[in-house]
């Protein structure tokens, strides 16, 4: 959390001691440590070592420390700080990063202790002058900046977190993001607190939402009720870099909420960012409950020692929410629970678990505020539909529309290739759940911007099985039936398409999702031309010219990129033929077999046809089983398609088993701590084979390349 802990006294002091005593030395800067990190000891005339001095050390610390506060991290910094000027240094740092700051004060240690312990050092002896020196300049300078804590090294306790007892009110409400939407939180809230009752909120106040200044001035008339917490979200960072005349690395914010931000006032903005906490702690009768944005995997020993980023951000990467909410459940005791918002990937209910609860509910698009009401007879789970929202709707009238709707669109990004531009969603769509007509279309499409033609496209973005409301599995029963099952091989997409202004040099356009210039377009090349003949590309070239169409290919390479199922060779599988149009359209798949056996290439494989839901089900189900194989091989998956175009994935148990298990293997060559919880004996082997392999030769394997050892040992 946002707390920096400065020691101040002179030399033998017990300054360095007492952080060892209080287990603090992995949150310590000292200035004598980096001292020796630029310098060896050097010998003193009286056959001692001593640190040696550099100018250089205040400059590296001041940096290291800054890395830390960017994250919200405790810090503890060694150091005498005998004037108040020493002190002083920090203020700019304080304010910017909005950090409260602790002085341990070493002053009452007596001189002749301290410089008896001086004596007894090997390493970093003071001369006893020095200490006088330091002694006489601490006595004049008591005094510490405004705002400084002051407390004795036996006082630390004074700061560490602990649970507030909010017994005492009739009713706890924690509420999700609310991303300037106003007029449902008024609706649950009947335009009211009530004092006996009381409010968290998770933060994420603003974007996205078009009542956004509504919102704002809401939370600055209860930000300084006593029954009202604010917790900050990730999107406050935006807000903080406003209030202090800068330009926000939103394209959101700066095109659309700072509009609606005119009449806020930043001394007002600032005031209210300086009120927010990272987390609210505390106890309900005979429960805790712990509540951040994002998520934590578990209680520490005590949350100072938890960085804001974290609970901002989350533990983890955005996708593992229910791995961080799983790892709680397991790891905490039966009468701690987990409240947060932020992320939620596969749109998991409110109740997550027996004991977690995810409140992001897509509010801004029109989905739920979602709210916890904890009281003495137990914890209830709310969701307000939101009906005041931006309906975003694609045109489709033609392609300069479109092109004009992609790029006013703060979820899309374009990447200019000449005349041809890729648009793509943004990661704040991917993680954020942000999806319509426009963010879904803007994947691998390309358009030339000067002619308004397209001249390649790839698949509109589809979603596994329960990873949205509509690929649940009662949503899917209202699938256009029947539907195929194609198998899922293991590598990543490519597109080749001939632009009627392509450069003469060129044979054709080869791209991935997002750049014709990348490695990834490299490698698919590469494979291309090793995968067909010179009469064949002149057949496809021509096929391309005269319909206009994009060739969409699967490319395993297992020589740069082998993913996780393991090929015995570099495989090129086309998918789909996709019309260069902006509506999605396909050639049927006895055509596309036909074309792939005249061009020598080979196709996607059709697994099955299901007629019905019942059949679709008792699919699901067979592939479900932990060892499925489909005929006698591991795969990545399906990729499903009705009557009418909807696709879908259906990923297996082996592939997200080893999809995983890579994860943690990232973390064992990073040296990183692996949270072991839920995985099964053989995984748990794999994964201390692996750390002792890592160990034993330093190289970086592969998944697959690692698996194989592993049972080959």
């Amino acid at each position: 959390m946002r707390r920096l802990v400065l020691l101040r006294g002179i030399p033998g002091a017990g300054k360095s001691t007492w952080v060892k005593k209080n287990g603090l030395e992995k949150f310590t800067l000292s200035s004598d440590n980096i001292r020796l990190m630029l310098h060896s000891p050097a010998l003193t005339p009286d056959g001692f070592e001593e640190v040696q001095d550099d100018e250089n050390t205040w400059k590296i610390l001041n940096t290291m420390l800054e890395s830390r506060m960017k994250d919200g991290e405790f810090v503890v910094v060694d150091a005498t700080h005998t004037s108040r000027k020493d002190l002083v240094q920090y203020k700019h740092l304080l304010e910017k990063y909005h950090y409260r700051v602790s002085v341990v004060d070493f002053r009452d240690v007596p001189i002749e202790v301290a410089k008896e312990r001086n004596s007894k050092r090997t390493i970093g002896k003071v001369p006893d002058e020095t200490i006088d020196k330091f002694y006489d300049k601490l006595q004049e300078n008591p005094d510490v900046p405004s705002g400084f804590e002051v407390m004795k090294p036996d006082e630390f306790d004074k700061i560490l977190y602990r649970p507030m007892d909010l017994s005492c009110y009739d009713k706890v409400h924690v509420l999700g993001d609310i991303h300037g939407c106003y007029s449902v939180l008024m609706e649950y809230l009947n335009g009211e607190l009530k004092d006996n009752e009381f409010y968290i909120f998770v933060g994420d106040y603003i974007d996205r939402g078009i009542e956004n200044q509504e919102t704002l001035k809401f939370l600055f008339e209860i930000c300084n009720k006593k029954n009202v917490v604010l917790l900050e979200g990730n999107h406050e960072q935006w807000l903080r870099m406003y209030s202090n005349g800068e330009k926000s690395l939103s394209r959101e914010f700066e095109e659309v909420t700072k509009k609606q931000l005119i009449s806020i006032k930043t001394k007002e903005l600032r005031s209210f960012l300086r009120k927010l906490a990272q987390c609210a702690y505390f106890k309900y009768d005979d429960k805790e409950f712990i509540v951040t944005h994002a998520g934590i995997s578990c209680v520490p020993k005590n949350l100072i020692f938890v960085s804001a980023k974290q609970m901002i951000r989350g533990v983890g990467k955005y996708s593992e929410s229910e791995i961080v909410d799983d790892n709680f459940e397991n790891v905490m005791d039966e009468n701690t629970y987990q409240i947060h918002g932020h992320r939620n990937t596969y749109e998991v209910p409110i109740k997550r678990g027996e004991r977690t609860f995810n409140l992001e509910g897509k509010i801004e698009l029109g989905g739920h505020l979602r709210t916890v009401q904890i009281t003495h007879e137990g914890i209830k789970t709310f969701e307000v539909k939101n009906n005041v929202y931006k309906h975003i709707e694609y045109s489709g009238n033609s392609v300069k529309d479109t092109v004009e709707e992609l790029r006013d669109d703060p979820y899309i990004k374009e990447k200019e290739f000449g005349n041809i531009s890729s648009f793509n969603f943004t990661r704040d769509a991917f993680y954020g759940g942000i999806w319509n007509d426009r963010t879904a279309k803007a994947r691998g499409l390309y358009i030339d911007t000067l002619n308004y033609k397209v001249v390649a496209r790839g698949y509109d973005k589809f979603f596994a099985v329960d990873e949205r409301e509509e690929t649940t599995l009662k949503n899917l029963s209202n699938l256009a039936y029947p539907i195929t099952a194609y198998v899922k091989e293991n590598g990543y997409l490519g597109l080749i398409s001939v632009p009627e202004d392509l450069e003469l040099d060129k044979e054709f356009f080869i791209t991935t999702k997002s750049n014709p210039n990348g490695e990834y377009a490299v490698w698919l090349s590469e494979i291309f031309y090793k995968k067909t003949s010179e009469e064949a590309r002149e057949k496809m070239k021509k096929y391309m010219k005269e319909n206009h169409c994009t060739f969409v290919f699967e490319c395993v390479d297992m020589k740069h990129d082998p993913h996780i199922i393991e090929y015995k060779d570099d495989e090129l599988y086309l998918l789909d033929i996709i019309k260069n149009d902006l509506k999605f359209s396909t050639i049927p798949y006895d055509e596309l077999t036909k074309l792939a056996d005249e061009f020598g290439l080979r196709v996607k494989e059709k697994a099955i046809t299901l007629n019905n839901y019942d059949e679709f089900l008792d699919f699901y189900n067979e592939t479900a089983e932990k060892d499925y194989k489909y005929h006698g091989r591991y795969i990545e998956g399906f990729v499903l398609r009705d009557q009418k175009d909807f696709m879908f994935k259906l990923k297996l148990s082996y592939y997200r088993r080893w999809k995983y298990l890579r994860t943690i293997l990232d973390r064992v060559y990073q040296n990183l701590k692996v949270n072991e919880t839920g995985l099964s004996s053989e995984d748990k082997d794999f994964i201390e084979f692996a750390r002792n392999k890592f160990k034993e030769d330093g190289e970086k394997r592969k998944i697959i390349n690692m698996r194989n050892l592993f049972y080959n040992k």
